[in-house]
């Protein structure tokens, strides 16, 4: 169903509900290190000190804040569920992307040298 003209969000009601959906996200992330290492992120062995942990979190709240917001700027996105979702999937998309960046640069660097045919 499409959305009734003036009724559309703003953009920083969607960037609300990207914040929710984002830090829900995080929440969920905290969790799953608690349940599984018994042991807050940042006592973790080799884990981040937790102010850089901190600072990540509040990176990726900011990435699905910025997601949300810029979706509906450009009218891809119309209600509270779209910006909630993006929120959410936005960061763990970016850092996806990332991942997949990063791998594709490892396998150029490891990839040996072409041999000139003279």
């Amino acid at each position: 169903m499409a959305a009734v003209e003036g009724r559309l969000m703003q953009w920083w009601q969607a960037a609300l509900w990207g914040a929710l959906g984002a830090a829900l996200g995080e929440l969920a992330d905290f969790a799953l290190i608690l349940e599984n290492k018994k042991k807050l992120p940042w006592k973790i062995k080799d884990g981040p000190e937790k102010a850089i942990y901190l600072l990540m979190v509040l990176t990726r709240v900011t990435l699905g804040i910025g997601a949300a917001g810029a979706l509906t700027v450009f009218g891809q996105l119309a209600g509270g569920l779209g910006a909630f979702i993006t929120g959410l999937s936005g960061p763990k998309t970016i850092d996806g992307l990332r991942k997949q960046a990063r791998g594709s640069t490892k396998a150029s660097e490891e990839a040996p040298p072409e041999r000139s045919e003279a």
